[in-house]
């Protein structure tokens, strides 16, 4: 665990000098300019990467969160308790990283920023799925492939509204899941898929 922390430090303050080096500033991050580029250090934007609607990661892709919740629980583990660690601290980094930064940064689908920790996330995942019988697993995944289906429909035809959040709350966010897809399912119905796809907002 020490090699682990100590590890992080040298490559965090490495970075750091580079960018004090570079920008005048180690706290300014060259992707963006202004205000956009600088980190801010509130505290609230921390919880805004994982859980906000605008394309939050747990709010977004769910079944990331029981992936955590394996992960955490494979650390327990002994084969398996230094890689959990390892992506335990290295989602920790990124969480903080991310919300000190702009935890508001995509204009894709989901949190594209979370993308280098999927591996330790499908590490969690594996160990939750080995838990449960067969039927309960097609369940599980059957689920949370139907809650991403869902929001790409709701994406894909309402984007601008989830990509920009304007006027969007947790419960117009879970209700377009369900009336956005309707939208597009009855005008498939009637127009067929050409002036369906039209429609696309995005």
């Amino acid at each position: 665990m020490l090699i682990i922390i100590g590890g992080s430090c040298v490559g965090l303050l490495s970075q750091l000098w580079v960018q004090r080096q570079l920008f005048g500033s180690p706290f300014v991050n060259p992707y963006l300019t202004g205000n956009q580029g600088r980190f801010t250090f509130n505290l609230i934007s921390l919880t805004a990467p994982l859980l906000s609607v605008e394309r939050g990661l747990f709010t977004w892709t769910p079944v990331l969160l029981l992936a955590l919740y394996g992960l955490w629980s494979s650390r327990k583990k002994k084969k398996l308790k230094v890689e959990a660690w390892v992506g335990l601290v290295t989602f920790t980094l990124f969480s903080l990283y991310i919300g000190l930064w702009n935890g508001g940064l995509s204009a894709g689908y989901g949190n594209r920023l979370f993308f280098s920790t999927l591996p330790f996330f499908a590490l969690g995942m594996a160990w939750v799925l080995k838990k449960l019988s067969l039927r309960s697993r097609m369940a599980v995944i059957g689920m949370f492939a139907m809650w991403n289906i869902l929001l790409l429909g709701q994406f894909f035809f309402d984007g601008k509204r989830l990509v920009l959040g304007e006027g969007l709350t947790l419960t117009n966010f879970i209700s377009g899941q369900f009336t956005v897809n309707a939208q597009i399912i009855d005008s498939f119905m009637r127009h067929g898929l050409r002036e369906t796809l039209e429609k696309a907002t995005l």
